[in-house]
C-alpha cells in the first residue's frame, strides 16, 4: 500500500513537496527532511534527531513510519490520510474531512495524548496550522 504526504507552501505556489512512503521504502536509508523557511516535515522514524516533540501524524495500520512536522507553520495545503494525531509540544489546528464530512479547524493542544481525530479510524487532513509550542511533551 502508496501513502503519500505532500506539503505546498505559499512561498513554492504550485510546487509540493510530495514524499512517496510505505513498507518497502523503509528498507533504503531513511529519506531528508524537507525543510521550508517555516517549518519541517520529515519521516519520523524511531523518533531520532530530537523530532519527539514534533506533531505526528500516524498512518492506518501503522503500516509505515508517521510523518512528523516541526516548527511554526500557517494554513499549511497537507494530503495525508492518518489514523491517529500526536501533537507533541505544539498547539495549533487542522481541517479535514472523513467520509465527505468537512471539519473546519480542529483545535490541538500542546501535551494532549496520541488518538484517533473524533474516534474514526481515517481522518483525511487537507491543511494544518502549527501556532507554537510550550512544554516538553513528547510522542511516542
Amino acid at each position: 500500500m502508496r501513502r503519500s504526504f505532500k506539503v505546498a507552501t505559499v512561498f513554492t505556489g504550485t510546487a509540493a513537496l510530495a514524499g512517496g512512503f510505505g513498507p518497502t521504502a523503509l528498507a533504503a536509508t531513511a529519506q531528508p527532511a524537507a525543510v521550508h523557511p517555516d517549518y519541517t516535515a520529515k519521516e519520523c522514524g524511531a523518533n531520532n534527531d530530537g523530532v519527539s516533540h514534533w506533531v505526528h501524524l500516524y498512518y492506518p495500520n501503522d503500516d509505515h513510519p508517521a510523518e512528523c512536522l516541526g516548527g511554526k507553520t500557517t494554513n499549511h495545503a497537507v494530503n495525508a490520510t492518518v489514523a491517529s494525531f500526536c501533537p507533541g509540544n505544539n498547539y495549533g489546528h487542522f481541517s479535514g474531512s472523513v467520509n465527505g464530512i468537512k471539519y473546519a479547524d480542529v483545535g490541538f493542544n500542546a501535551s494532549s495524548p496520541r488518538g484517533p481525530i473524533y474516534g474514526y479510524q481515517e481522518f483525511h487532513i487537507t491543511q494544518i496550522t502549527i501556532s507554537g509550542d510550550r512544554g516538553v511533551a513528547t510522542c511516542t
